[in-house]
């Protein structure tokens, strides 16, 4: 049985994301609305003396629900992604048009997948860290178990969308369909993980030095907040970018593993859409 290759899938998943850049992009700036709604708003409103403190008082706990949300939302852009990854695996384009078809059509298997899953990670980190956080010095030791569990976790089921979208075996028997397909090849999905949350992070870093907060943190209360709504806007570019490289990887990552283990063409899989 064939097991992943990580650096392959990475990529092989580079050169189908630029092919398809602008359509994968307006895919995944559609399902993230809600985000890029609060950002515009954030930008737009203007920060005064007067609603400073106010409106920084809440800041990290928005930038946080935003992040979460970005999260979640990636999921749903999944849907239109995979189908224009197949048809790029057979030589065929996919057109925006036919990939948020696709995306619709199979939108409530994939939220109802999104939900299990997100229940399915949320259910054992909570506990850890209220343990973690009850055992003092220890609870780092505690912290990093559960962190490993739940990431193990997570290569398991990680293609649980591609398989509601293409098998359609409903929402629990995705996820453990997603359990059996993956197995042998945790670690590949963990390196695939890695490696695109470590571009994420420098990216991130990136913008940081672009922006140079901490230098704005010294200039005049306009640069300041200027500054901050750029790096705003620079977070949601990072998001939207890798939401649909992310959603990419694991349709390659998927097929791979349809290939390897059994035996099965990219032709079969792109049947179920004709």
């Amino acid at each position: 049985m064939g097991t992943l290759n990580a650096g392959a899938v990475i990529g092989r998943s580079l050169g189908i994301f630029f092919k398809n850049f602008i359509p994968f992009i307006l895919i995944c700036t559609i399902a993230l609305l809600p985000v890029v709604a609060w950002v515009v708003h954030f930008v737009a409103t203007p920060i005064t003396f007067g609603n400073m403190l106010e409106r920084m008082a809440t800041l990290k706990d928005q930038i946080g629900i935003v992040i979460l949300a970005g999260f979640v939302l990636s999921f749903l852009a999944a849907g239109g992604v995979t189908y224009g990854v197949i048809q790029q695996l057979r030589g065929q384009h996919a057109s925006m048009f036919d990939c948020l078809r696709v995306g619709v059509s199979r939108m409530l298997a994939v939220i109802g997948v999104t939900v299990l899953t997100i229940l399915a990670l949320m259910g054992p980190l909570v506990p850890v860290v209220l343990v973690a956080s009850a055992m003092g010095g220890f609870g780092a030791v505690i912290a990093i178990a559960g962190l490993i569990f739940v990431l193990t976790l997570y290569c398991r089921l990680w293609v649980a969308v591609p398989v509601a979208v293409i098998e359609r075996p409903g929402v629990v028997a995705s996820l453990t369909r997603s359990s059996t397909l993956t197995e042998g090849s945790r670690f590949s999905i963990f390196g695939v993980l890695f490696i695109t949350g470590l571009l994420r992070w420098v990216g991130q870093k990136l913008g940081e030095v672009m922006v140079d907060l901490p230098g704005a943190a010294r200039s005049s209360f306009d640069t300041l907040f200027t500054r901050l709504k750029i790096y705003i806007l620079v977070v949601l570019v990072l998001n939207i970018l890798f939401a649909a490289f992310s959603a990419v990887c694991c349709a390659v990552a998927y097929h791979d593993l349809r290939t390897g283990k059994e035996g099965t063409s990219v032709d079969e899989l792109a049947s179920v859409f004709d």
